[in-house]
């Protein structure tokens, strides 16, 4: 009886486990945060837009969706990502962003 006891408390937690905490969200959800980030400046003429990551992610940053279909991050520490952010974030309606 107890081992039944023991399984349904085991059941019971494991359904209220927040479902964030299991893994990082993907880059397309809702709550996009980014882990790795771009160092170097890249070229303005290959960022199709931009917007910022969620308020909720450990680093501010920034994804910038490429003109090939990939995306990067940069952090907003840098200057250039800053900039950048400033140019291209009227691009944010776009489909894709």
């Amino acid at each position: 009886m107890k081992l039944m006891a023991m399984a349904l408390v085991c059941l019971l937690l494991v359904g209220m486990w927040p479902c964030h905490v299991v893994g990082p969200e993907p880059l397309d959800s809702t709550i996009s945060c980014c882990y790795s980030f771009v160092e170097r400046k890249i070229p303005m003429k290959i960022i199709r837009c931009g917007r910022e990551t969620s308020s909720s992610c450990l680093d501010k940053a920034v994804i910038f969706h490429l003109k090939k279909g990939n995306k990067t991050c940069g952090l907003k520490k840098h200057a250039w990502v800053r900039e950048y952010l400033e140019k291209v974030s009227h691009m944010t309606k776009r489909p894709g962003c």
